[in-house]
């Protein structure tokens, strides 16, 4: 009976140092994809600043001038 104890106790240490292990792994992976995740809003967010700015960006004259193909003589020059 007593070894059938102690190989009972052995087997839970394990799976108690097992479980601690994966634990552990689990609180790597997490901290991992929260990371992850930081990265990504903070890309979004830089891509987002970018497209805002890129829109509130003022339009100049020779831009305008280019698209214009039917011109007058002796201007847009």
């Amino acid at each position: 009976m007593r070894r059938l104890a102690n190989m009972l106790e052995k087997q839970a240490r394990k799976v108690d140092e097992l479980l601690k292990i994966s634990r552990d792994q689990d609180e790597e992976l997490l901290a991992e994809i929260k990371a992850m995740r930081k990265d990504q809003k903070a890309s979004f967010e830089t891509q987002e600043k970018m497209n805002c700015h890129k829109s509130l960006r003022i339009i100049t004259y020779e831009n305008i001038m280019k698209k214009n193909s039917d011109r007058v003589s002796e201007t847009c020059e």
